[in-house]
């Protein structure tokens, strides 16, 4: 079940915004109060650009609001993160991201 929205990039963009950062600080607030929660963090893509460059960007998306969760006390078991390509299946699934 999709309950927040998503984060949006710019293209070749790794950089979250103000606005979505204090999004993702509000998701961790209410992590930090349900233990139970589990977060799906997809790094996703485009189809701009090479498979190599977005699977790499991809990665590194996911990373970064990854990484801002950590920072705001979300737990490792709180969290599933995954990677896509635009119009590809999933090309990696860590249950624990660290």
């Amino acid at each position: 079940m999709q309950i927040f929205e998503p984060i949006l990039f710019t293209t070749g963009s790794k950089t979250i915004t103000e606005a979505d950062k204090k999004r993702l600080q509000q998701l961790a607030a209410g992590a930090r109060l349900q233990p139970h929660w589990r977060i799906e963090i997809t790094g996703m893509t485009d189809s701009e650009g090479s498979i190599a460059s977005n699977r790499k960007i991809a990665a590194e998306r996911a990373s970064v609001v990854t990484e801002l969760l950590w920072q705001n006390g979300v737990k490792d078991n709180q969290l599933i993160l995954r990677f896509k390509l635009s119009d590809t299946n999933n090309i990696s699934l860590s249950e624990n991201p660290r």
